[in-house]
């Protein structure tokens, strides 16, 4: 009789054992439903710094102070009013957090520390200068186009940064917001090649593609400005109507339907 209960008490752990898997499994994809839901709500609010605005305004294309002040509000709402707070990962939140606060921050305040130095460097300005409005605004659009990647990394969604090649202020955000470049969602914009993935860590920071000169007093082609406009948009809104209406509700919390929104984008 010891065998059999030897192999009732195998049985009985095998099955615990999987009932504890699929509910854990359970668990995990409700979790990733739920992100999702959250994340996509979070990816309408920041249309609005839509990297589209450069492309078709050029230098002009930057995000204005009170837009700006609009997106914090909204962020804010979002992370507290939809519980989104909860679903950030420990990366991507430390990487939200330094977003949101540079969007309405002084020049000098801008998280991580020393990025304006790094911008500062980037665009050849002296030493004291403080970044100009342009430049904040354009900033702004650059850093919720880097988070928007970061978002999408979290539901296993990888593909390429709008801007293809992550420039040396950028790749000084993330590495400072605890980011791993080598990671699926970054290697190929950091310039680490795929196969780089599974060297180890020293060998594979060899193969990162060179940025750029560093000579001094050479300064760097600037990241951020003399961005010619490729689009004649006239006088078209540069905040696109589903932009406006998502931080209008964000801001009110009052849920406007497509007829109510399409009336008011007119």
């Amino acid at each position: 009789m010891d065998w059999v209960t030897g192999v009732a008490t195998v049985v009985v752990t095998v099955i615990g054992l999987w009932l504890a898997h699929s509910y854990r499994r359970q668990v995990s994809l409700k979790l990733a439903q739920t992100r999702l839901e959250a994340y996509s709500r979070l990816w309408e609010i920041t249309g609005v710094a839509a990297p589209t605005r450069l492309d078709g305004w050029g230098d002009d294309g930057y995000l204005r102070l009170e837009e700006r002040r609009e997106l914090w509000a909204a962020m804010t709402d979002w992370y507290y009013a939809y519980g989104g707070g909860m679903l950030l990962t420990a990366v991507t939140k430390k990487v939200y957090l330094n977003v949101k606060h540079d969007l309405v921050c002084r020049p000098s305040d801008l998280r991580p520390a020393d990025l304006a130095g790094q911008i500062t460097k980037a665009l050849g300005l002296p030493d004291g200068d403080e970044l100009d409005e342009k430049v904040m605004g354009t900033l702004a659009i650059r850093l919720i186009s880097l988070l928007r990647t970061q978002l999408k990394s979290d539901l296993a969604i990888y593909g390429p940064t709008y801007s293809d090649e992550l420039n040396e202020y950028e790749r000084f955000f993330l590495k400072n917001s605890n980011v791993k470049l080598r990671s699926k969602a970054w290697a190929t914009a950091a310039g680490i090649r795929w196969w780089a993935l599974w060297l180890p860590k020293a060998a594979g920071g060899l193969l990162v593609k060179s940025q750029g000169s560093t000579e001094p007093g050479r300064p760097q082609p600037s990241p951020l400005l003399e961005m010619s406009a490729v689009l004649n948009v006239g006088e078209m809104p540069r905040t696109p109507p589903s932009s406006r209406t998502a931080l209008a509700k964000a801001l009110s919390g009052d849920a406007v339907g497509p007829e109510e929104a399409d009336r008011k984008s007119r």
